[in-house]
């Protein structure tokens, strides 16, 4: 929930004028605690920042303070909004900002959000990024440039690619995801014309990222009847 202080209410309110807490009621909302004050909009905290300021009925406090009340409370809810969405899947610091940003949490929130999930060490892209590597290489058969280039569409810098690309692709790591690719679309290419079969094979290998160097000598490697282009 995205709190936000009505400055229609408070126009009239400098930052050392006091407001006094004039009802607490809990509400139907998880953890919230509806907080009402006699000069200013309501506010819905959590039970620990309740507690935390020692906000009873008649508490007086300087409308300074209900304001930074205000943005701890936002700070918590971008907390909490983040460990949601890493709960459910890994993502990654970008995906995370887009996202939190997606909900108007405010630049300064976000950067709170991101520092939580780091310290708590459920934010960490290379670890993400190796990962999502691997899949990519197993799963989707891609080559290092493909690799690359997605990971860079995900938020990897290139640092991170760099690393994980030197790490995963030994001698032969895409020749093995370009013979795997081949063999998953042998049916497909076997019922291309046979002219057409080779600039097939060549073209889904380079799609994919494969090297021209690793494509040649998988089109060596397989004889597939009919085919007598070169490239």
């Amino acid at each position: 929930m995205k709190l936000e202080i009505d400055p229609d209410s408070e126009l009239n309110l400098n930052l050392s004028d006091e407001v006094t807490v004039i009802s607490l009621k809990k509400i139907d909302r998880g953890n919230r605690i509806e907080v009402d004050f006699d000069k200013a909009s309501p506010l819905y905290l959590c039970l620990d920042l309740v507690y935390k300021f020692q906000l009873n009925k008649g508490v007086k406090l300087p409308y300074s303070k209900l304001r930074m009340i205000l943005q701890e409370q936002q700070n918590f809810d971008a907390k909490q909004q983040a460990l949601r969405y890493i709960s459910a899947r890994p993502y990654s610091e970008k995906e995370i900002r887009v996202k939190l940003s997606k909900k108007n949490y405010a630049s300064q929130e976000i950067e709170v959000a991101i520092a939580f999930l780091k310290e708590l060490d459920y934010l960490n892209d290379y670890r993400y990024f190796e990962n999502l590597a691997q899949w990519l290489i197993e799963k989707k058969y891609y080559g290092r440039s493909r690799l690359s280039l997605e990971l860079a569409k995900k938020g990897a810098n290139k640092n991170i690619r760099d690393q994980i690309c030197s790490k995963l692709f030994g001698e032969d790591t895409e020749l093995d995801a370009a013979r795997k690719l081949i063999e998953k679309k042998k049916e497909t290419i076997n019922r291309k014309d046979p002219s057409k079969q080779k600039t097939y094979i060549y073209n889904i290998l380079s799609r994919n990222g494969i090297s021209s160097s690793v494509i040649r000598q998988v089109l060596e490697d397989y004889k597939f009847p009919n085919i007598d282009e070169t490239f």
